[in-house]
């Protein structure tokens, strides 16, 4: 969740929920609500849209005024033994919270100047004016992927390459905060 000044954002992904008793699996669709906790209560929202389906390890930010979602994959039911279970997305969606509208984006990679744009587990945050994506893992699991940054403004949908960390950082990045200036 992020918090918007009065209240809580949340947003969950869809995931699929698989009970160990053997039973078979089944879908909880995307979601998202407010929490205000002077009131203590909660405001649904409309579901992201389905476009976006990044259920595990997706970022959220706040910008001041609007959220963004970005990445994440989607657990796919009762996958085959040995096979990667989810497949990173390059989609997220910004939603304005006053009006309760969700806007799809996508991120190409030609528009951030890598190979792959799709990320997992990865690290973001908003600088004031564009989304800073640092490391994660992609589809093709890739060396480039943990290594790099990149940079992306969903709302003009202007991106670029940021400087890759040196060959053989391939730890993923800690936790991540801006300054005002600098990411640290």
């Amino acid at each position: 969740g992020v918090w918007t000044g009065d209240r809580m954002l949340v947003v969950r992904g869809e995931c699929v929920v698989q009970p160990r008793s053997g039973r078979a699996a089944y879908r909880a669709g995307a979601a998202a609500g407010l929490y205000d906790p002077v009131a203590d209560a909660w405001t649904a929202l409309p579901s992201p849209p389905a476009s976006w389906d990044g259920g595990d390890g997706f970022s959220l930010l706040w910008t001041g005024s609007k959220a963004i979602v970005y990445g994440g994959y989607r657990i796919e039911a009762n996958p085959a033994p040995g096979t990667y279970p989810g497949i990173p997305r390059a989609t997220g969606a910004t939603l304005d919270v006053a009006t309760a509208t969700w806007t799809p984006f996508s991120i190409a990679p030609e528009q951030i100047g890598l190979t792959t744009s799709d990320r997992r587990d990865h690290q973001a945050l908003w600088t004031g004016s564009t989304m800073m994506v640092f490391g994660g893992v992609d589809a093709a699991r890739t060396c480039e992927a943990p290594r790099s940054a990149f940079v992306f403004n969903p709302f003009t949908l202007a991106g670029g390459l940021a400087p890759l960390r040196p060959t053989g950082q391939r730890a993923k990045f800690g936790k991540l905060f801006w300054n005002g200036a600098t990411a640290l």
